[in-house]
């Protein structure tokens, strides 16, 4: 009897402890591919993200309805985005080339984004995503609309004529993606549409505008300096004029010199005087 009470007191107690475990062992929760933030009534958000195939017991667990496990899916997802616009100055440099010339550029472009574990961890506990999925999704969209951004900055500069679309390039093919996305990993960029601006005839457009510019800055300086001459001029004879009216009130005699040389032989006489 004693025997049986001990074998029954041990299967009781390794039940209890299969149960303890069970109840804190928070990664078995956690399905392949996703990730979870673990966030406790007594802690807090915990320090880690939460992984599948990573062992992880939390003793928060342990508390009835002390814990949540918002789960995080780790696959890429894919989102449209199209960029288009015109070079700048376009309009301006277009009208230096006979019969014009287009500037525009159109760009249609899939990208696939995914996060890790440790930017998902981040990005709760900064506040900047406040529920699960939905919460992450629109942060990758936004993520991947940056990303289309800065890949047709790029291709903008890329002037090799044989870069056609349809496309795909992985997220290391673009450099300007690498250190603006952190803990998120843009997995790839399908080109589906591309329409660029011939960048030599725009360059070309923009060294003539700049010398037109400068041609007429020039001249725009010369005709300026030929008025303040003129002005300045102007204005010296009116103060002699000046000077000579105040003399005739002084001098009443040289009035006869006014009636009988003309002005310009006045105002040089004046001149030779001082």
């Amino acid at each position: 009897m004693k025997a049986r009470h001990f074998f029954a007191d041990i299967l009781i107690l390794l039940i209890a402890a299969g149960a303890v475990f069970f109840a804190g062992w928070v990664s078995f929760w956690i399905k392949p591919g996703t990730c979870a933030v673990m966030t406790s009534k007594t802690g807090g958000i915990y320090p880690e993200a939460v992984e599948y195939g990573k062992f992880l017991w939390r003793w928060e667990r342990l508390l009835p309805t002390n814990t949540t496990l918002a789960v995080y899916p780790l696959q890429g997802l894919s989102f449209n985005h199209q960029v288009s616009g015109l070079l700048p100055s376009a309009d301006v440099y277009s009208r230096q080339i006979d019969g014009g010339a287009d500037f525009s550029y159109n760009f249609d472009f899939r990208v696939t984004v995914s996060a890790e574990p440790s930017e998902i961890l981040r990005l709760v506990t900064e506040g900047k995503i406040t529920n699960s999925e939905e919460g992450l999704d629109a942060y990758l969209e936004m993520a991947s609309e940056k990303a289309a951004q800065l890949v047709s900055e790029s291709l903008l500069e890329y002037t090799d004529s044989t870069f056609t679309a349809p496309c795909v390039l992985s997220g290391r093919e673009v450099p300007s993606l690498g250190s603006d996305f952190h803990g998120l990993k843009v997995q790839s960029v399908e080109i589906k549409t591309l329409k660029r601006p011939d960048r030599d005839a725009y360059e070309a457009a923009k060294k003539i505008y700049k010398a037109y510019t400068e041609e007429l800055s020039s001249a725009v300086k010369d005709r300026a300096k030929s008025q303040a001459a003129y002005m300045a001029e102007s204005d010296s004879n009116m103060r002699q004029l000046e000077q000579f009216a105040e003399l005739l009130e002084k001098y009443p005699r040289m009035s006869e010199l006014s009636k009988s040389g003309d002005l310009a032989q006045v105002i040089g006489q004046l001149k030779s005087i001082h």
